[in-house]
């Protein structure tokens, strides 16, 4: 029986060093003491004797090796992947110093991510320093290799692959008494301007002048008539003919017809019925685009499909044109 688990563990023993691995010096001690007892027991096979405290000590030898693990080439990526870091920790350092010569507020998962990484550093150049002090004792120097092997996989793989995420390091600051500083200015500005202007008007009054209304862009309902009119073929017979009779004419002329009308620059509410604009009910196939500084004006107006844009080059606007105004952009267009 002592002979089978002499066996077992030998075939243990024989796999472990086909792997390349260190034999465990208890189970060499093991070995030496069971081949001595089995030799012991065969030369006393006679009076039956047996030594179980050698089957005992078996049941403790599930591993009979560790695995040896090559410092040096531990130790060498150790090096590359430290590098890497380093020169992550610069990439990241730069995106910082720049934000805050641009007077930016610094993430708080940046701001964490740098320190972990210093620290990383430090345990890793230590690592590094004390290689040479390591000996040949193998224990040891599977103990420090593995340490190398834990460092890189469990902290710098993971800094590495945070880094990659930095787009931004930053918010802006915004400068509140700055900004409070500017607005402040610019209420005097507007304030003297009303005073300027007021004495103006204070002085026409005096002179007995008709006061004129301030470069105001509501548009003037009978100019919109007019220049609606020349684009149909519609003329006016009176040129005194008040806004409801030229209403009237313009309803019916656009009434249930095939057209695109485009006012632009819109500042103040215009009432479309007025100006002799269809209603929804007799618009037909008619299509309307208006534009504003003011999604306001819009919204009083009824408008439900409102767009808000930036400034667009020439490009861009005759896109977003032909995407809104569909087939109609080929047949006419107005422009106020």
């Amino acid at each position: 029986m002592l002979k089978n688990t002499r066996n077992d563990v030998q075939v243990k023993v024989t796999d472990a060093k086909v792997n390349v691995e260190e034999i465990k010096q208890n189970v060499k001690d093991w070995q030496t003491t069971v081949n001595n007892t089995i030799t012991e027991a065969e030369r006393l096979i006679q009076e039956k004797e047996d030594n179980p405290g050698c089957f005992k000590q078996d049941e403790k030898f599930d591993s009979v090796s560790y695995p040896t693990i090559p410092l040096k080439k531990n130790f060498d990526k150790l090096r590359d992947d430290v590098l890497k870091l380093r020169n992550a920790r610069g990439k990241v350092q730069r995106k910082v110093e720049e934000a805050k010569n641009n007077v930016e507020e610094i993430e708080e998962d940046v701001k964490k991510w740098l320190e972990d990484v210093d620290s990383i550093i430090v345990k890793a150049d230590d690592l590094i320093k004390n290689q040479s002090s390591i000996g040949t004792d193998r224990k040891t120097r599977y103990q420090k290799s593995k340490a190398a092997s834990e460092l890189m996989e469990d902290k710098i793989d993971p800094l590495l692959q945070q880094e990659v995420k930095f787009d931004r390091v930053s918010y802006p600051t915004i400068p509140l008494e700055k900004n409070f500083d500017k607005l402040r200015d610019d209420v005097s500005k507007l304030k003297n301007a009303r005073l300027k202007v007021q004495c103006k008007i204070t002085e026409a009054k005096n002179n007995v002048e008709e006061i004129t209304e301030d470069v105001t862009e509501t548009p003037a309902t009978k100019k919109i008539q007019t220049v609606i009119a020349n684009k149909l073929g519609l003329k006016f017979k009176d040129a005194m003919e008040d806004e409801s009779q030229r209403a009237s004419k313009l309803y019916s002329r656009m009434e249930k017809r095939n057209i695109l009308l485009i006012i632009d620059n819109i500042w103040g509410e215009l009432d479309l019925k007025i100006v002799g604009i269809p209603s929804i009910v007799d618009r037909g196939r008619n299509k309307i685009l208006m534009t504003t500084r003011n999604v306001d004006v819009l919204e009083k107006m009824g408008s439900t499909k409102n767009l808000g844009m930036g400034i667009l080059n020439e490009k861009e606007a005759w896109s977003l044109f032909k995407k809104m105004a569909g087939n109609y952009y080929k047949i006419w267009g107005w422009t106020f």
